[in-house]
């Protein structure tokens, strides 16, 4: 979902899906498409997905080697609230900017790290270590890792890397801090780049179970909560 949130009617924020990109200053969804997988079930015709330019690179689904295939341009330290988030600048002489957002607590910004080279390419592309990852710091209480505090963490990136304003990409959890960020701060915003979105917040009235508790078999969203998680049983 690419959706521009610097609507011209400030007072009603109206979200509006992005026009194509190339060379009117917005950004192309021709740059998230990807070669399409041929099957027997897919038509015969000329394809709707434009194949890439490059030859894709190989997918390490282990991940042995955790070297960056980019090193960054630069790095620094944003400190909000006595919280260290350690971030990273690819592609630093460009002027557009993508900030790839943290995609959950307990993993590290080189996630990203077969999307950078790609991106760097064309755009400044900022990518920072959330709160609670092992690069940066762990602050303690449920109450430092609120999705308002990731989202503020993100501007606090921004101001120490001197992004004035920025696409901002969210996958997994990263999507609904990206919008906090968008939703509090529509002027450092130019659009949202949202994947595969969890943890929304939207509330889950079919849960019968505390989070705490354990289900006794258990359907649906009861297999959603703490015991399920450390000894399974999905």
């Amino acid at each position: 979902m690419l959706v521009d949130v610097r609507p011209e009617d400030r007072l009603t924020q109206t979200a509006r899906v992005l026009p194509a990109l190339r060379g009117s200053g917005t950004v192309s969804t021709a740059a998230v498409s990807t070669t399409a997988v041929s099957t027997t079930a897919v038509p015969t015709g000329p394809s709707v997905v434009a194949p890439l330019s490059t030859p894709p690179v190989p997918l390490d689904l282990e991940d042995r080697d955790p070297r960056p295939p980019r090193d960054p341009d630069r790095t620094g330290v944003a400190v909000r609230d006595g919280v260290r988030l350690p971030y990273a600048v690819h592609g630093a002489e460009h002027t557009r900017t993508v900030v790839l957002l943290p995609t959950w607590t307990i993993l590290p910004a080189r996630v990203w790290k077969l999307q950078v080279p790609a991106l760097a390419r064309h755009a400044r592309v900022v990518t920072f270590e959330g709160r609670g990852g092992a690069a940066g710091d762990r602050p303690a209480g449920t109450a430092a890792y609120r999705r308002t505090e990731f989202a503020e963490d993100t501007v606090a990136v921004m101001d120490a890397a001197g992004v004035d304003h920025a696409l901002l990409v969210g996958f997994s959890m990263g999507a609904p801090w990206a919008v906090r960020a968008a939703a509090g701060h529509p002027d450092r915003v130019d659009a949202l780049l949202l994947i595969a979105g969890s943890g929304t917040g939207v509330s889950s009235p079919g849960r019968a179970l505390p989070f705490d508790a354990r289900p006794a078999g258990g359907q649906g969203w009861d297999l959603y909560n703490r015991p399920v998680w450390l000894v399974g049983g999905w």
